[in-house]
């Protein structure tokens, strides 16, 4: 992965598979209370009762997106994302002194995990002062579904399993109105680009 282990990038993982290494998202840590992650580690590793204290961690200096310090935690154990969701919410209702720092919104299908080094993407760049720095851990402990050897961890009794109901598929009525709609929208956007362009060649040709 040397490739994109590069400031100059900008790289994320999609997380597309349920099983994953345990992860946490740690944000808004007061400048001035940088040890406070160590605190939420240690808590968070008694209350999964694991035997391996290692872990790997970042740390962002400079978010865009909120202040203060930001964090990515990754530890040697495997859960299912619901599970593992379902887990950290436990934990916050046990240690609510952490709720405004731990985000809970990222282990659905789908969400993208950005990797150490990688410069955060801002407008039609990227923000080179944005990134994940490693301090304890190597680049690869960060692949979130790179699970090869890694145990799965059995979650702390009083986990309560939450299972979502599955949407009825949409009809064939409902999905011809949502086509519609979109080349509606489509046609629309393509003619007012039409008349920017226009514009653009007239204020082209009149400064030559």
């Amino acid at each position: 992965m040397e490739e994109i282990n590069d400031k100059s990038t900008s790289t994320f993982e999609v997380l597309q598979n349920a099983d994953r290494k345990i992860y946490l998202d740690i944000e808004q840590i007061p400048y001035d209370k940088d040890l406070l992650i160590f605190e939420i580690i240690s808590d968070f590793q008694t209350f999964l009762n694991v035997t391996d204290k290692s872990y790997a961690l970042t740390i962002n200096n400079n978010s865009n997106q909120h202040g203060g310090l930001s964090y990515h935690v990754v530890l040697p154990y495997v859960l299912d994302n619901v599970i593992m969701k379902q887990t950290i919410l436990t934990f916050l209702t046990k240690f609510e002194k952490y709720n405004d720092f731990i985000d809970t919104t990222i282990y659905d299908i789908g969400r993208l995990f950005r990797l150490p080094n990688q410069y955060k993407p801002l407008g039609d760049g990227l923000c080179e002062l944005d990134y994940h720095r490693i301090i304890e851990g190597s680049f690869n402990d960060f692949i979130i579904q790179n699970i090869k050897n890694i145990p799965t961890l059995t979650p702390p009794e009083g986990i309560e399993i939450v299972k979502v109901k599955s949407k009825k598929p949409k009809s064939a009525k409902y999905r011809k109105r949502r086509n519609e709609r979109l080349e509606l929208t489509l046609e629309q956007l393509f003619e007012k680009l039409s008349q920017v362009i226009i514009k653009v060649d007239e204020l082209s040709n009149r400064l030559h």
